[in-house]
């Protein structure tokens, strides 16, 4: 579950947090492998059925399903947001928000799909492109998950706030942590984290479901036993990644296969602790995991090492190891094809110090340098795992690479490039923020961008299919 924007949301929720008015003693953090208190009378029991069984879902045991609430939309004139026509707009869809307001743009054009309302801080387009989840504030300390069909006009509540306090009723709140689509269904997954009034998140380590269809949720895995979550391209499968180990499951609860990946937990020298991202092989047989060192800081240097963890139960399997650049190896971008790792290793002596970008492939055969700069940030890589984007230097200039190829500023040269998500092997959407606010456009790897919407103050969330 990478990214800019989760750590603005974070961000967003510490601040708002640190700010309640009413004092409450810090709650403990709840252990992996315990279940947060209230959640067995609360939340149902994991449920032996297969995923294909999953429509429809059982609500929490004792609990009746949450009551459909809708949003009313007022009708707004398309033109309001219509993006300034090119001769070659993508052929794409995107879901975006941006002042309380969820929008799909489409041929060039956005459209509203709810009516305003508070902050919605996360969008996630279905992989159909039929559905758009989203998160809505209720309060300071408190949101919900709603959900809307991408043709229609009415938002469906799916998650209350009280929804999520009955989680853990102890806790100051509880949020939703990270939120992402079974592939191939209209099931959404998300798990949760509890919110304290100091700095600091604890994640509950669980797993729910729900059924954006039928309004129906269950959770298959209670506190401690989830993590960050990675669903296989079969969706029959899910792999969890937490702060030590890596866990594989079939979605149904059955074939656990726990610590199929050990490992030191990773000091950040900070108040999060990390959950390597994990990425499936397209076949599901296997899941791929690039590990930073235990201490970015030892000397000497402790190395990176990349890992094959086989869904059949063998053994993990190291294939490769590296050094990074201290502090900036913690989230080691795989490509989608599983073929690759890039990684930033740190150059010359202070003050002089420099950044190198690598592609390195995930059997160690061969490590290819990119480029070098003061500062460089890997965005993300195409679906095919052809084409990368980096934003380059203090400027954050957006930069697209093609393995085996060329390294060159992006058609418009864009500064300012915080994100970009593909939309296909050449299209690519990328939110930049300049003195003049925010802005959400549309690129090729031939041709100059496209403005979809701008913002002069706040943010805009964004998803792809």
């Amino acid at each position: 579950m990478k990214h800019w924007k989760s750590v603005v949301l974070i961000i967003l929720i510490l601040l708002l947090a640190s700010s309640a008015c009413t004092p409450k003693p810090t709650p403990e953090a709840v252990a992996h492998g315990t279940n947060a208190p209230g959640d067995l009378a609360l939340l149902e029991t994991k449920v032996a059925a297969t995923l294909t069984a999953l429509a429809p879902v059982l609500p929490p045991r004792g609990e009746a399903p949450t009551q459909a609430v809708q949003e009313t939309t007022r009708a707004v004139d398309p033109t309001e947001v219509a993006a300034t026509p090119t001769a070659a707009s993508p052929a794409a869809v995107i879901a975006y928000a941006k002042d309380g307001v969820v929008y799909l743009w489409s041929a060039g054009t956005s459209r509203p799909l709810t009516s305003p309302g508070s902050a919605v801080f996360n969008v996630l387009l279905s992989d159909d492109g039929s559905r758009v989840a989203y998160t809505r504030q209720v309060d300071d300390l408190r949101q919900e998950i709603w959900a809307v069909p991408t043709d229609g006009m009415d938002g469906t509540l799916l998650m209350s706030s009280a929804d999520f306090a009955a989680i853990d009723m102890e806790a100051l709140a509880v949020l939703p942590n990270q939120i992402g689509w079974v592939p191939g269904s209209h099931i959404l997954a998300f798990n949760t984290h509890q919110v304290f009034e100091g700095p600091g998140i604890s994640p509950y380590d669980d797993l729910h479901l729900i059924d954006v269809d039928t309004f129906e949720r269950r959770t298959p895995f209670l506190a401690g036993e989830g993590g960050d979550f990675y669903f296989s391209p079969d969706g029959a499968q899910v792999a969890f990644s937490t702060p030590t180990r890596v866990d594989l499951v079939n979605l149904d609860g059955s074939n656990r296969r726990s610590a199929a990946l050990s490992f030191e937990m990773v000091l950040t020298f900070s108040e999060y602790m990390l959950y390597p991202p994990l990425v499936w092989a397209a076949d599901s047989s296997s899941v791929w995991a690039a590990i930073p060192p235990h201490d970015a800081m030892a000397v000497p240097a402790q190395p990176t090492t990349v890992w094959s963890i086989p869904a059949d139960g063998s053994p993990a399997v190291k294939t490769s190891e590296f050094n990074v650049a201290p502090l900036l190896g913690f989230e080691l971008p795989i490509s989608p094809d599983t073929q690759r790792v890039a990684y930033l290793a740190e150059i010359g002596a202070a003050p002089d110090t420099q950044l190198e970008l690598h592609l390195r492939t995930l059997d160690g055969s061969t490590d290819e340098t990119i480029h070098a700069a003061p500062f460089m940030d890997f965005l993300s890589w195409s679906p095919d795992g052809r084409q990368y984007a980096v934003n380059v230097g203090n400027e954050q200039a957006l930069y697209i690479g093609t393995v085996g190829g060329g390294f060159a500023p992006a058609p418009g040269a864009p500064l300012g490039v915080s994100s970009l998500e593909w939309l296909d092997a050449e299209q690519y959407v990328y939110l930049q923020t300049g003195a003049s606010g925010s802005s959400l456009a549309a690129g090729m790897l031939d041709s100059a961008p496209q403005v979809i919407d701008t913002l002069a103050e706040g943010f805009i969330a964004y998803s792809v299919p």
